[in-house]
């Protein structure tokens, strides 16, 4: 079933404000089956919100909105969907009833212009607010269901999750199976072309998204049939990690950090990290998750040439003849920190961020180094995304490899 989302909010045009609303409509529909064909963002005035009413109505049979149902003037959903729809505004006597107790209950004068919250297009229907003053609006006009949820977040997520899934999920007559994927080591369009030459299934629509140093992969398969009949995706998934096993790492939203602490967990084993060039960003994300202590025994951020041959036992000969930024001193690196710590693994990084060289070498020029329990590896990076992004893609690459170790090595399912 075809879905538009608007969301309404001049602060919204302006920049001011993100608009999380659609992200929550969107991906919580999506699971439930619905087809979101567009997502609108329009300022506070009865005319934009108005036309894009009537666009959406053209497209959809489900049109959800958010924001304009508050009290104030720019507050006008209300009064568009009365004008779209050729159907006059009525004052709700329980809508009212209510609202008049709970300023009394609370001992708060209730100004006049509340009242305007009490109003409703005729033959609509209101969508208690559990937590604030402004009700939803849900009314089908021809064969079209609108629903109008607050913008406020919170009581927009409230109301949609306690009162309107439970209508759509009997609503809408088709199922999507929906899986999502996710890469490292190879590019959108590289990982499109690859993908392209598989004989997927014809009932599995692929989609793709470069994100901070990976590549998402979405698949969706429409069916009329229950969830538990379905099967191309599943066949879909299983050829693509199969052919594609280099390169990936998780499904849904799991992020890489979280995946290589639940695979150190399971396997019972410890790391320690030194870092010069991700400046203690890669000991950030692996104790991020609670419990992180089961696998993380310590971290040092080595920044100078003294440091790294004082604290991690780097020998002044390997950085004088090799540099600080050399595969030599990587390997070095990762088997103090793992002696230095008593860890099963050690992982290190030395590199050139940016946005200056160093020591001749260009910028984005990285290595990694991982000591295991019986040899130690080195991973060369050529990457130029600015310092941020550099640091933040070499962490991820750090862990992507130890992550492959751990697979490889541990006996551990994917």
């Amino acid at each position: 079933m075809n879905t538009e989302i608007i969301s309404t909010g001049s602060e919204l045009l302006y920049g001011k404000v993100l608009d999380t609303n659609a992200k929550f409509l969107a991906d919580n529909l999506t699971k439930l089956g619905y087809n979101v064909t567009g997502i609108h963002i329009c300022g506070d005035t009865k005319e934009t919100i108005g036309k894009n009413i009537r666009q959406s109505m053209k497209e959809a049979q489900l049109l959800i909105i958010t924001g304009g149902l508050g009290p104030t003037d720019d507050d006008l959903t209300r009064d568009a969907l009365s004008d779209s729809l050729n159907l006059k505004l009525e004052i709700d006597n329980n809508l009212k009833e209510q609202l008049e107790k709970m300023y009394f209950s609370r001992e708060i004068h209730m100004a006049n212009n509340n009242l305007k919250q009490v109003m409703l297009p005729e033959g609509a229907e209101a969508i208690p607010n559990d937590i604030g003053t402004a009700p939803g609006i849900k009314i089908v006009k021809d064969d079209i269901m609108i629903i109008a949820l607050p913008g406020v977040p919170v009581e927009m997520k409230k109301m949609f999750s306690n009162k309107i899934m439970p209508i759509l999920k009997n609503r809408n007559p088709y199922n999507f199976n929906f899986e999502e994927l996710n890469f490292l080591g190879i590019g959108e369009s590289n990982l499109a072309e690859k993908i392209a030459k598989l004989s997927l299934p014809d009932e599995v629509m692929v989609s793709y998204q470069a994100g901070k140093g990976q590549v998402k992969l979405r698949l969706k398969e429409e069916s009329n049939q229950p969830k538990s009949r379905q099967s191309k995706l599943t066949e879909a998934v299983n050829m693509i990690i199969d052919n594609f096993e280099k390169y990936y790492f998780s499904k849904g939203e799991e992020e890489l950090n979280k995946v290589v602490a639940m695979h150190l967990q399971k396997s019972k084993k410890t790391i320690a990290v030194a870092e010069s060039c991700t400046g203690g960003l890669l000991s950030n994300r692996l104790t991020d998750i609670p419990g992180s202590s089961a696998y993380f025994t310590g971290g040092v951020t080595t920044y100078t040439n003294e440091s790294k041959q004082q604290l991690l036992q780097v020998s002044k000969d390997i950085i004088e003849k090799h540099g600080a930024v050399s595969p030599e001193t990587a390997t070095a690196m990762a088997d103090g920190v793992k002696k230095l710590f008593k860890a099963d693994f050690g992982l290190a990084t030395t590199g050139v961020a940016g946005p200056e060289t160093s020591e001749g070498k260009p910028v984005g020029l990285i290595y990694l180094g991982l000591a295991t329990p019986t040899e130690i590896k080195t991973y060369c990076l050529k990457i130029d995304y600015g310092r941020e992004m550099n640091k933040w893609v070499a962490s991820q690459y750090a862990l992507y490899y130890l992550l492959r170790h751990l697979w490889q090595r541990g006996g551990i399912l994917k």
